[in-house]
């Protein structure tokens, strides 16, 4: 919401030029009052709480309070949740009258977003900062590194931190009622494994579409990631046996310092890999806008499981969007990483240039 636009009342007692409230109220008033509105539910007047702080520190005795800053944005918080408190108090009470329904609607946003302000309290001071300037904010992940002088990792990894502390706060499957990512979901039937999986994340976000489908965010919420996450699913594979398979999907990557990709595994009696690509060799790296990309394997007899996904490993994130599994026919060639019938090569004596074999004259 926005400050209001009424003239600002200034203290009638003269004050010298060394007082803080009133160097407080030449530099940092309308600061204050911007913060303020920024996390403040629609109907809060968050210049009387930012008024009321003000005058609570006017009576403060002379050095009481250290951190001036810090000391009135605390107490002007308290103030607007002191009044939504009270309107919810009296909205419950009107409620026995019968209110309009939209009216109810209205409150129940209120009490939410006060909800969420008690929370935050909660959080580590890391946390809840990385919290406020990203999702409150609205301001990137290289912003909050940057203003927080840590790494992106690490804000990565305490946004991470936060929204699952904040899930268990709130009673929620997933944190971000409110905020930036409000309706972020888990995905059915799709699960995180790897060989580091809590260095990893899903997010499913209802705004975050592509072609017409949901875009789902793997990313690394590690400082220093030491393995891959990979988000995946495994099925039967009764009612592909004898055929050719295609799994595909568009990807897109941001600042992806390893590789990511997708992989897709046919596996046999006592786990045996029947055959497996996982994109190593065309591996998506860096940061590219979306494309296409597909894995092409056989599911011959003696399958028992198929297994299928994307992973990432190391920094950075993919979105992934649009996967599919589909038969193909023979004229569509299989990307199966390629075991040799017998040793080959061994000293070195073959290698390739530009795709051609040559050997040593």
């Amino acid at each position: 919401m926005r400050p209001s636009t009424r003239p600002v009342t200034e203290p009638e007692e003269e004050r010298t030029v060394e007082d803080p409230i009133a160097d407080f109220f030449r530099d940092g008033y309308r600061g204050l009052l911007g913060w303020m509105a920024g996390r403040s539910p629609d109907g809060v007047d968050v210049e009387d709480a930012v008024q009321e702080a003000v005058v609570r520190a006017w009576l403060q005795p002379p050095g009481e309070i250290e951190s001036l800053d810090g000391w009135l944005r605390s107490v002007a918080r308290n103030c607007a949740r002191s009044d939504l408190r009270r309107r919810d108090a009296e909205a419950r009470a009107l409620g026995r009258l019968g209110p309009p329904a939209s009216t109810r609607d209205g409150q129940d946003d209120v009490v939410g977003r006060l909800e969420w302000l008690d929370a935050l309290d909660h959080l580590s001071n890391g946390q809840r900062r990385a919290v406020e300037l990203h999702y409150l904010e609205d301001r990137s992940v290289d912003d909050v590194a940057a203003e927080l002088g840590v790494s992106t990792g690490t804000v990565k990894r305490q946004l991470h931190r936060a929204r699952a502390r904040l899930a268990g706060l709130l009673g929620r499957t997933e944190a971000g009622a409110g905020l930036k990512e409000a309706r972020t979901m888990t995905v059915k039937d799709w699960f995180m494994a790897g060989s580091h999986p809590h260095e990893y994340e899903d997010v499913a976000a209802a705004e975050d579409v592509y072609a017409g489908k949901r875009v789902v965010t793997l990313r690394c919420v590690a400082d220093k990631p030491t393995g891959f996450g990979t988000l995946m699913q495994q099925c039967a594979p009764d009612q592909y046996v004898g055929e050719r398979i295609r799994f595909s999907g568009a990807l897109r990557s941001r600042d992806v310092g390893g590789w990511g990709g997708l992989w897709f595994r046919v596996d046999g009696k006592t786990g045996k890999s029947l055959s497996f690509d996982n994109m190593q060799d065309r591996a998506v790296k860096g940061t590219t806008e979306w494309a296409r990309y597909d894995v092409v394997l056989d599911v011959p007899e003696g399958a028992t499981l198929l297994a299928y996904g994307v992973l990432l490993s190391g920094d950075g994130e993919l979105g992934i969007a649009d996967l599919r599994i589909d038969r193909v026919g023979d004229d569509v060639a299989t990307t199966n990483r390629r075991h040799l019938d017998r040793p080959a090569n061994l000293d070195f004596s073959e290698v390739t240039d530009d795709g051609e074999s040559t050997t040593p004259r």
